[in-house]
């Protein structure tokens, strides 16, 4: 009769691991543009060069589109065709945190010397609720940016 060999293993888990589900909250934040439109001439017979800055405290800035800009005459409208992400993040919270973000949004429109500040926005985002959609405008109310805002929860 043969022999049997029986293999023990070694204890290869890390000091204190342990195999329960954390108890930590993990969103993920997508601001997304669905439209831009002005009523207003910024540039005489060239249209406006508009783009956005999106940052959230300091060391996290994004500037959109990362080149170029998006060009309007007046009275012209932007439409998203597909998902025009401006911010998307993964956070990570620990249980008992506050469930709310706050996150900057600039609309500029560019010029040779200085670029115009249409209009800057501070957001506060609400972690775990529904999408949200807002209409961010300037002073006099000319030009406007519709946007959609999304943090769900998730496992990843």
């Amino acid at each position: 009769m043969g022999r049997r060999v029986i293999v023990t293993g070694k204890k290869t888990h890390a000091k204190g691991e342990t195999f329960e589900i954390g108890t930590k909250d993990r969103y993920y934040v997508n601001v997304s543009l669905l439209s831009l439109k002005t009523q207003k001439d910024y540039d005489i017979d060239k249209g406006g060069e508009f783009y956005f800055k999106v940052h959230r405290g300091t060391g996290h800035n994004r500037r959109v589109p990362d080149m170029g800009e998006i060009h309007l005459q007046a009275n012209q409208g932007f439409e998203a065709r597909q998902d025009f992400t401006l911010w998307t993040e993964f956070i990570q919270l620990k249980q008992g945190d506050e469930k709310q973000m706050e996150l900057e949004i600039g609309l500029y429109e560019r010029d040779v010397l200085k670029d115009d500040t249409v209009f800057e926005e501070k957001l506060p985002i609400k972690l775990g609720g529904e999408s949200d959609y807002l209409i961010l405008q300037n002073e006099d109310g000319k030009t406007k940016a519709k946007l959609k805002i999304a943090a769900n929860r998730t496992r990843y």
